[in-house]
């Protein structure tokens, strides 16, 4: 018979059953995970229950409450199948949330789960595994341990995400006052590790996403999940000049929607010739007092209609067939230096802010040839009325700019990290 147990201290459970012999396993910390009482005859096993149990009401209580919850999720416990070859008047006594820290027993890979379902074999070790920790990454672990799903997060050698090399963050709801993007992905990770979601700090090197449990590696080691949510962003192009990474944050930028705000009325320039930096220029141009975009080429590769409408702006002014060769300034932009591409000849402009808006590029490499990826590198979404951030293998999910290639910000990244981690919660309740 099965019967809830309260775990404690090793003096409270003595208490709990003074006179009455067992054994218990523990985990690292202590917390009996199992109990076997052991009894001879039946009048031995009323007293063990007794010693346990407030009433033998309680007891009738609660084995009629299993025999009606066996086939959904349930908070009372389950007999471990490979302990119940025990001795025939010996009663299990467990509970069901048991510690998910990896130090102790691992009862996922015997048969139950930590939402308390009976399996048929041997589980995966994770029911989610999320790989990123941008604000998708991140925002995903915390709907899945809330929703009592044992889950692990790969967050990458360079965790973060790109708030990482953001200075102030001032669009980002509930900071009235701003907050500097590390600190902010600081306190974002710090409410995943408060639901207890795990954290490997190395960058996923290889996966296995189209066999049964899905399989991901990292430098030092495997693990398995049933299912997996891809979080692992996009980066954005840079120039690669010295001066350029240097002043990262202090001028230099690639996402005019972030950092505009900040050169309100000043003079800056922006590097590119697609629609991406189409569309910075015309935003910037609300702000600021000019914006030179700057191409190598005599013609955009933009479409026309964007095109059309930088062209129409007062004070945009377009530099043909000129590269940035310099980024000029010691702790802060004060212009750029460019040349020509045809004659070699070199000037210097002064602005107060770099844009570079050339692209950005997927962190989608180790998944090609298993999921869908556009010729860009995102990755496609097969969505279904049912499961939104799908992708084309079953349970697998995708969040933020690894697929989103049009909005590109925090907040809307973190919200479809939320959307994963429900669909692959959803996807899990419907037996994946």
């Amino acid at each position: 018979m099965i019967v809830r147990f309260v775990p404690g201290s090793q003096e409270k459970e003595k208490g709990a059953v003074t006179g009455v012999p067992f054994t218990s396993i523990r985990n690292a910390a202590g917390d009996v995970l199992i109990m076997i009482v052991l009894a001879s005859g039946v009048d031995a096993d009323c007293a063990a229950l007794a010693a346990v149990l407030k009433t033998e009401k309680e007891t009738e209580a609660r084995r009629k409450r299993r025999q009606t919850t066996h086939s959904r999720r349930i908070p009372h416990p389950r007999v471990i199948p490979h302990m119940s070859a025990g001795p025939r008047n010996a009663f299990l006594i467990g509970m069901a949330n048991v510690s998910r820290s990896r130090g102790g027993p691992d009862f996922h890979k015997e048969g139950i789960n930590n939402a308390g379902r009976l399996t048929a074999g041997p589980m995966a070790s994770y029911d989610v595994i999320v790989i990123g920790s941008g604000p998708a990454g991140l925002t995903a672990a915390i709907y899945a341990t809330r929703a009592n799903l044992k889950t692990l997060v790969i967050a990458g050698t360079v965790a973060g995400g790109q708030l990482m090399i953001t200075t102030d963050v001032e669009n980002y709801p509930g900071f009235p006052n701003g907050i500097l993007g590390p600190e902010l992905m600081e306190l974002w990770r710090k409410q995943a590790e408060r639901f207890k979601a795990a954290f490997v700090d190395d960058d996923a090197t290889k996966v296995d996403l189209t066999h049964k449990p899905l399989k991901v590696w990292s430098m030092d080691e495997m693990n398995d999940a049933r299912t997996v949510i891809v979080a692992t962003g996009a980066n954005a192009k840079w120039l690669g000049l010295p001066n350029e990474e240097k002043l990262k944050g202090k001028g230099v930028s690639a996402c005019s929607t972030c950092d505009g705000f900040f050169f309100k009325g000043l003079d800056v320039a922006v590097v590119g010739g697609g629609d991406t930096a189409m569309e910075e220029a015309l935003y910037l141009s609300k702000l600021c007092k000019t914006v030179s975009v700057i191409h190598r080429r005599h013609e955009f590769r933009a479409s026309k209609i964007m095109q059309d409408r930088l062209f129409a702006s007062q004070n945009v002014k377009v530099i043909w067939d000129h590269v940035v060769v310099d980024v000029l300034g010691d702790k802060k932009v004060d212009g750029v230096r460019i040349q020509n591409v045809k004659t070699g000849a070199k000037q210097d402009l002064k602005v107060q802010g770099l844009f570079i808006a050339i692209g950005h590029t997927p962190a989608t490499e180790i998944f090609r040839g298993q999921l869908d990826i556009d010729p860009r590198g995102y990755i496609l979404l097969r969505s279904t009325e049912e499961f939104r951030t799908a992708t084309n293998l079953p349970g697998v999910f995708a969040a933020g700019d690894v697929h989103d290639h049009r909005y590109r910000q925090a907040v809307t990244a973190a919200g479809f990290g939320s959307m994963a981690a429900l669909d692959a919660e959803r996807w899990l309740q419907k037996g994946g």
